[in-house]
């Protein structure tokens, strides 16, 4: 991560996050005061989960681990944005939610998991539409672009198509 300052025209930081208990920042959200920075794992046993990066200077603030057992690691592809006091990833697919207070606490995070179910009978059994790319908020519904597997001429065919789903 890098900050440029326009007004001098130089660098102002960089940090590569790159230690040991470091992990690869992914999806970055800002919330006013500090940078939200989803962190993947760079290597075994690194480091994913959120953490509260100084926009002055660059350094790690606060990490707030994932809860990697029930729920995964963050994906190098994350997308992040920040919708009034939550934190929204586009996690490799999955739409995860995570509160201010979790953020805020010392506790592994355990998001909310936004699972939309593509209703289907047949050969395609119902299955989760999995998010493609970043997403757009409308007020407290997260819009983008979704797979999702039909039936097409008795073949089995994947499908994308624009996807609302309304925020908890």
């Amino acid at each position: 991560m890098m900050a440029f300052d326009l007004a001098s025209k130089t660098m102002s930081w960089h940090n590569t996050l790159s230690g040991a208990d470091d992990g690869v920042p992914a999806g970055i959200a800002f919330d006013g005061s500090q940078l939200l920075v989803a962190a993947a794992t760079s290597m075994p046993q690194g480091f994913t989960g959120i953490m509260a990066v100084n926009p002055a200077d660059g350094t790690v603030t606060k990490r707030t681990q994932y809860d990697v057992a029930p729920w995964g690691v963050i994906a190098p592809d994350a997308t992040a944005q920040l919708v009034g006091d939550r934190l929204v990833l586009n996690n490799g697919g999955w739409l995860h939610v995570i509160t201010q207070e979790q953020l805020n606490g010392t506790r592994a995070i355990r998001p909310r998991w936004l699972a939309h179910v593509i209703p289907r009978n047949g050969e395609v059994n119902p299955h989760y539409m999995m998010m493609t790319g970043n997403f757009v908020m409308h007020g407290d519904m997260v819009m983008g672009c979704g797979l999702y597997t039909d039936v097409e001429n008795g073949s089995l065919v994947r499908k994308s198509k624009l996807f609302h789903i309304q925020l908890p």
